[in-house]
């Protein structure tokens, strides 16, 4: 077909994607289970319908078209751009962020103001750079969304949540996700995306826009981040209980943190990385039980908490793709750290009138009485005081 200087015209891969399903079973005229394409964008419009359309599915069995799902995310975008008016309007106010929007002669200097929730998103941001790209390239839309759009408002929605009280949200920060955002989801969705491109610089279509360059991405700081809205996730529900059990609020809250395991699991840590060094595996449980049972390194009271413990590092080796060495420092973070630079958020979330985090060690027996169940990743929260 094309001169021989020109093979590289010829596609590098052909998709096929049946016909698509709507609300979940095939289009037919005579039970009235169809839609054309004209309805379909009057009613959801067109991107609207190209969303819908991505987020259906990626493999070669046929779409599914949901008309609530294309609802809701026609609602998406509305939100997000209604957002938008609004965050501009507040940065033409000059209500956000005065001390770490401060001006500077030296962008070093302005990075030093950036605080714990700002590199988090920083390094959220950059991480949907980078896997929205490689989703387009491997013609994934379903994964160009996930990553473009729907995590990367939840990383948005995550961060307004940790800058509330006395942090501020940093404007130029938020310029720059509205920016990311707008380029990211613009070959999906290109009218609401060049809308809200020039939201931000009028007179300029995002058409000309170069696809955005991401920056240094701090996995720990991510992880960190994930970790400490489930901790506060798992305090609320625990407060929750707590209060309707007795009818009354707490004002005081302690938290315990451990750096590092009990003398016992280390020693089944130490075993398990034996073992699994020996055999490239584990093997099966009654084995790896035959094995710890009256173990003089273990004492007696331990015995029936050696099983659980060892599917736990089972577990972390699994999800770590059997790196044995996820054992030595399963966190990629000191929780002890992360918790106390976010103490008054925590308190805030929990509506406490105080809050304490306290690092506990093997040795600390008297002060709390479920000292073996605190190990790294695994705290607790005592509620004290009653507020009447």
């Amino acid at each position: 077909t094309w001169p021989k200087k020109e093979d590289n015209r010829w596609p590098k891969a052909f998709r096929a994607n049946g016909h698509l399903f709507l609300n979940g079973e095939k289009m037919s005229k005579s039970t009235g289970n169809f839609m054309t394409l004209i309805e379909a964008i009057e009613r959801f419009s067109a991107d609207g319908m190209r969303l819908t359309l991505a987020d259906a599915g990626d493999s070669i069995e046929d779409a599914n078209f949901d008309e609530q799902n294309a609802e809701a995310q026609l609602l998406r975008l509305h939100a997000f751009i209604e957002w938008v008016k609004e965050v501009l309007d507040i940065s033409s106010s000059q209500t956000i962020n005065q001390s770490a929007n401060q001006e500077s002669n030296n962008e070093n200097d302005e990075k030093k103001f950036m605080d714990y929730s700002d590199r988090v998103f920083e390094s959220a941001i950059n991480q949907a750079i980078k896997l929205t790209e490689e989703a387009y390239e491997n013609m994934l839309y379903k994964e160009v969304l996930k990553h473009g759009f729907f995590q990367l408002q939840n990383s948005r929605d995550n961060y307004r949540e940790l800058c509330t009280g006395i942090e501020k949200m940093n404007m130029s920060l938020i310029k720059r996700f509205i920016e990311v955002q707008t380029l990211l989801l613009a070959p999906i969705c290109p009218h609401v995306c060049d809308y809200v491109y020039q939201l931000l610089y009028p007179n300029k279509s995002i058409m000309e826009a170069k696809w955005p360059i991401p920056g240094k991405i701090d996995q720990s700081l991510i992880d960190s981040c994930n970790y400490l809205l489930n901790s506060v996730h798992y305090f609320r529900n625990r407060s929750k209980t707590l209060t309707a059990q007795q009818n009354k609020k707490y004002s005081e809250a302690i938290i315990h943190v451990a750096r590092d395991y009990p003398r016992w699991q280390i020693f089944v840590i130490n075993q398990l990385k034996k073992i699994f060094k020996e055999n490239s595996s584990f093997p099966d449980n009654k084995i790896l039980s035959s094995y710890f049972k009256d173990r003089p390194e273990i004492d007696v009271k331990y015995a029936k908490k050696i099983m659980p413990f060892v599917t736990y590092c089972q577990q972390l080796v699994k999800e770590a793709n059997n790196n044995i060495n996820i054992l030595d420092q399963h966190l990629s973070f000191n929780e002890y750290e992360v918790l106390l630079n976010n103490q008054e958020y925590i308190q805030r979330s929990l509506k406490l009138n105080q809050l304490q985090i306290k690092l506990i060690h093997e040795e600390d027996t008297g002060c709390i009485s479920n000292l073996d169940d605190v190990i790294p990743g695994y705290y607790t929260i005592k509620f004290d005081k009653l507020n009447y």
